[in-house]
């Protein structure tokens, strides 16, 4: 199953309605709602940056993440994710989506 860009938007308009007090994305300059996961829970991200924290922790970051601070954790995944540019950093996202143990909508 292949998953696109419109399917997150889809989702996030799913979201706003069932949700309608849902917070943005932490992610500076995101204006998506907050990823929703099991049992209603809310994330302090959208699900793109999510699946893009996720791949970025386990495939990319090599060094202790429990050991940085919260601001020092954002500060490299935001480095990195300016480096990799949006369209990479798109594919991955598509990529990690594709794979329902990581998003379901």
């Amino acid at each position: 199953m292949s998953v696109t860009l419109d399917d997150l938007e889809k989702c996030y308009e799913k979201i706003k309605i069932s949700f309608p007090k849902t917070k943005k994305c932490s992610v500076y300059a995101c204006k998506n709602p907050r990823d929703m996961v099991e049992m209603s829970t809310e994330c302090s991200t959208c699900a793109y940056h999510r699946l893009l924290f996720d791949w970025w922790s386990c495939d990319v970051y090599a060094g202790d993440l429990i050991r940085l601070t919260q601001k020092g954790r954002r500060r490299l995944f935001s480095v990195w994710m300016r480096k990799m540019g949006k369209g990479k950093c798109d594919k991955i996202v598509l990529k990690m989506a594709t794979d329902k143990i990581n998003w379901v909508c």
